[in-house]
């Protein structure tokens, strides 16, 4: 089902049992801004979008944005902090026995941990940044 900016701003306000008055105050905005949203007379700018956004941290904003996915994020999974070697081979191993998919996340502890023992030998912290930069674009294509 297509939302609207005025159906999803609706629910925000049922979701945090606010009126239209008491959001516009939480992010400093004019009240008649947010009831021509709620009419259907006009849709947030991209200020609005943000100050919303920030207030509720708790909120998807592509949720809010796109009416893609959920209102509310979602927990993610436990930070994963690898600290040696064997560490790392663990996780790597684990990875391809489950047949994770690559994501920058999961990769995440892997560069956290290349990062620090790479700090002082400039070629492999350059092949990490390399990494990264190819794992941040290919977020971007299949976000």
């Amino acid at each position: 089902m297509k939302t609207t900016y005025q159906d999803r701003l609706k629910a925000i306000l049922d979701y945090k049992q606010w009126s239209g008055n008491q959001l516009a105050k939480e992010i400093g905005i004019k009240n008649t801004s947010i009831y021509k949203i709620l009419r259907g007379d006009a849709t947030p700018g991209g200020l609005m979008i943000e100050k919303i956004c920030l207030a509720l941290p708790e909120m998807n904003p592509v949720w809010f944005v796109l009416g893609a996915g959920d209102m509310l994020k979602q927990e993610r999974a436990a930070v994963v902090m690898i600290n040696d070697p064997n560490q790392l081979r663990r996780y790597v191993q684990k990875l391809i026995q489950q047949k994770a998919i690559i994501t920058p996340d999961s990769m995440e502890p892997i560069l956290q941990y290349l990062n620090e023992v790479t700090h002082s030998n400039f070629q492999l912290a350059d092949a990490v940044i390399k990494l990264r930069t190819h794992l941040e674009k290919g977020a971007e294509v299949n976000s």
